[in-house]
């Protein structure tokens, strides 16, 4: 397994592009507490319900190459650069062969804070994509895109949460409903 940069970098943005909706979901969409209002809970505060679903996702991948499955051909030509797997969390990122600013990270981890409201997202800068699987079970799928090169789709579920980034990658319309899919079928929530 070789290194790259970028992999760092895709996690990196991610990370903070989840924690940005992550604390705007505690300001935005909804008055400011009042005394006879409780106060949104903190990420440290925080405790999930325990699910079957969200334990079922973390239990289920083994290894890198487990998750690279979900996403098929849009992984050709790409070997992995970065991979560690436990119960509590997944990372695995991918680099092409020849170039490494074309990169591809899946990220998955336990819930740590509510699910932001979809406006939260919005101002936010995320895209908010309708899928009734997500919505169905209490959570918000959502796109960003800062530039033509780079896509992160991310899914917020209250018990565990997946992102998928792209760098250099995902032009075309096809590797772009390839990310998609993948991203869907590693939630575990039924087709609609």
């Amino acid at each position: 397994m070789r290194t790259n940069k970028m992999g760092l970098w895709a996690r990196g943005a991610t990370a903070a592009a989840v924690m940005s909706l992550a604390l705007a979901g505690c300001t935005v969409g909804g008055p400011p507490p009042t005394a006879t209002q409780d106060a949104a809970p903190s990420a440290v505060e925080y405790v999930p319900d325990a699910s079957a679903a969200g334990a079922a996702v973390l239990e289920s991948i083994t290894d890198c190459k487990a998750v690279g499955e979900h996403f098929g051909a849009l992984l050709d030509g790409m070997e992995p650069t970065m991979e560690s797997v436990s119960d509590a969390s997944v990372f695995c990122d991918w680099a092409a062969a020849d170039d490494e600013e074309t990169v591809f990270s899946v990220e998955v981890w336990p819930a740590t804070s509510p699910v932001p409201a979809a406006e939260a997202v919005a101002a936010s800068g995320g895209t908010v994509l309708e899928d009734p699987r997500i919505s169905d079970a209490g959570g918000i799928v959502y796109a960003i895109a800062p530039s033509s090169e780079a896509l992160a789709l991310t899914v917020l579920l209250p018990e565990y949460s997946i992102s998928a980034t792209a760098l250099n990658l995902v032009s075309e319309a096809e590797q772009k409903q390839q990310m998609s899919v993948g991203l869907f079928e590693m939630t575990g929530l039924a087709a609609s």
